[in-house]
C-alpha cells in the first residue's frame, strides 16, 4: 500500500497537474482584484504546491538513491529549480525589509520552469540547446566585445550631445545593444542631428557610425550567431542522415565487392571449362 501511495505521489501526471495548478495560482495572484479578496488562501495554496515539490524530490531520492537520482539530467534540473524556490517557504515568517521579502516571494515563480521538462523530446531539445550554446560561446563573446568597443567609442563621441543615451559607458553599451537589434536604431542618430543643426557634420558622423554598427553588429553579427545556433540545434538530424548515408555506402561497396569476386570466379570457371556458378540474387 505504501509503495502504491509513493508511486502515485511521484507520478508524472500528478506532477504536471500540480505545476499547472501552481501556474494558475500565480496568474490569479497577478490580478489586483483577485489578490485583494483571495491573497491569503492563494498564497497558502502556492506554498502547498511548493511543499509537494519538495516531498516529490525527497521521495525520488529515497527510491532511486542520490547517485541514481542525480544521474538523470531532468532530475538535476528539477532539484535545482525546487532548491532555488525554497526560500519562498520562509517568506511568510520573514521579518525583514520589503525588498528582500519581495525577492523571496518572487522565487516561487522559478519552479514554474519545471513545466519545461514535459515538452515533447525534452531531453533531445535541451541537449541541442546546450550543444548550440557551447558552439556559439566564442561568437557571443566576440559580439559582446565588439559591442563594448562601439559603446565606448559612442560614449566619447556623443556623451555631451545625447547624455541620456551615452552619458556613461554602461548606458552607451545598452544603447548600442539596442541598435544591434535593429529596432528603432535610426531614432538616435536623427536625434543627435536635430540637436546640432549648426554642426551638420556631427549628425552625418552619428548616422554613419550607427549604419556601420547596425550592418556589422546587427545584420552580420547576430545573423552569424543565429546561423550557428540553428545549425547546432539540428545537428542531431544531420548526424542521423550522415550515418544512414555511410551505412548505405558501406552496403553498396560490399555488394560491389561480392559482384567483382563472383565475376572473377565466373571467368576462372569458364577458363577451366567448368559450368558457371549460380548468380541468383546478386
Amino acid at each position: 500500500m505504501g509503495k502504491r501511495v509513493i508511486n502515485f505521489l511521484i507520478a508524472e501526471y500528478l506532477v504536471v497537474g500540480i505545476i499547472c495548478l501552481n501556474i494558475g495560482i500565480n496568474i490569479a495572484l497577478g490580478f489586483p482584484a483577485v489578490r485583494a479578496d483571495w491573497e491569503c488562501p492563494l498564497v497558502l495554496a502556492d506554498l502547498a504546491c511548493l511543499s509537494y515539490f519538495v516531498v516529490e524530490i525527497a521521495l525520488k531520492i529515497h527510491i532511486f538513491g542520490w547517485s541514481g537520482f542525480w544521474s538523470k539530467g531532468m532530475n538535476r534540473f528539477d532539484f535545482i529549480i525546487v532548491l532555488a524556490s525554497c526560500p519562498t517557504l520562509i517568506a511568510p515568517f520573514a521579518e525583514t525589509q520589503f525588498s528582500v521579502l519581495l525577492a523571496l516571494r518572487s522565487a516561487r515563480l522559478i519552479r514554474l520552469l519545471r513545466i519545461l521538462r514535459f515538452v515533447p523530446d525534452a531531453e533531445r531539445l535541451w541537449a541541442g540547446v546546450a550543444r548550440a550554446l557551447r558552439a556559439s560561446v566564442g561568437l557571443i563573446l566576440a559580439l559582446f566585445l565588439y559591442n563594448l568597443i562601439l559603446g565606448l567609442m559612442a560614449c566619447h563621441l556623443f556623451h555631451d550631445v545625447a547624455p541620456e543615451h551615452f552619458g556613461d559607458p554602461m548606458e552607451s553599451l545598452y544603447t548600442l545593444f539596442k541598435a544591434f537589434t535593429i529596432e528603432g536604431w535610426y531614432e538616435i542618430p536623427d536625434l543627435i542631428a536635430a540637436r546640432n543643426p549648426q554642426e551638420p557634420w556631427l549628425g552625418t558622423l552619428a548616422r554613419g557610425f550607427f549604419v556601420i554598427a547596425v550592418i556589422t553588429g546587427g545584420l552580420l553579427g547576430l545573423s552569424i550567431v543565429n546561423a550557428v545556433l540553428v545549425d547546432e540545434m539540428v545537428k542531431d538530424n544531420q548526424d542521423a542522415l550522415e550515418r544512414e548515408v555511410a551505412e548505405l555506402r558501406t552496403e553498396l561497396e560490399a555488394r560491389d565487392a561480392r559482384r567483382e569476386a563472383l565475376l572473377r570466379e565466373i571467368v576462372e570457371r569458364l577458363d577451366r571449362g567448368a559450368p558457371p556458378p549460380d548468380v541468383g540474387g546478386v
